[in-house]
């Protein structure tokens, strides 16, 4: 599977060289079940990426995201997930549910594209973007920032709606089920 990646206007321009496709057609966007939103934040100079998956809002924050990051995105963002579930309360189920080999393949190859416009998503990106410029305003160098284990502690407890309500979800657990579920089908 492809994993898509929505980047935000502020991603585009801050990577010009990062080459976007044409959206795909709607019915195409929603059936698709590794999609991601994108946001950036810039943290004391440094360009960070934060991603949240439409479908479970796991959220992975990718600090740091250079040129050369950027080639090697995707294990950087893989290698951010792995330690986000080893700091956090995640790892034995990760361990237990998950085989390395359908983890690798769910996340495929990368694909990048305008933003999607998923308000929900966006807006949930927003939140986490929120939760990490509070780290500035309380003098946290970027130094400083345990970004694995900020990671976990985001995807330990989220919302989103589900059948017009807004319930509480555990994103760390939403995507191993999630993953779990691809490649049962």
């Amino acid at each position: 599977m492809k994993t898509r990646i929505y980047v935000s206007n502020k991603i585009k321009k801050v990577h010009r060289g990062l080459e976007l496709k044409p959206l795909p057609e709607k019915e195409d966007m929603l059936a698709h079940e590794n999609s991601w939103n994108a946001n950036y934040l810039s943290y004391d100079g440094k360009k960070c990426w934060i991603l949240s998956h439409s479908k479970t809002r796991y959220t992975v924050v990718l600090p740091d995201v250079s040129a050369k990051k950027l080639k090697e995105l995707r294990w950087f963002f893989l290698d951010q997930i792995v330690n986000q579930y080893l700091k956090g309360f995640g790892m034995d189920r990760f361990e237990a549910q998950i085989d390395p080999y359908h983890f690798n393949s769910f996340f495929g190859d990368f694909e990048f594209y305008p933003t999607n416009n998923d308000k929900s998503c966006i807006g949930y990106v927003n939140q986490k973007i929120v939760a990490l410029d509070w780290h500035k305003y309380v003098g946290r160098s970027f130094e400083d920032i345990p970004f694995y284990r900020f990671g976990a502690a985001l995807n330990e407890l989220g919302t989103m709606k589900r059948g017009g309500k807004s319930v509480y979800i555990h994103p760390d657990q939403e995507m191993l089920e999630h993953i779990k579920q691809f490649h049962l089908l």
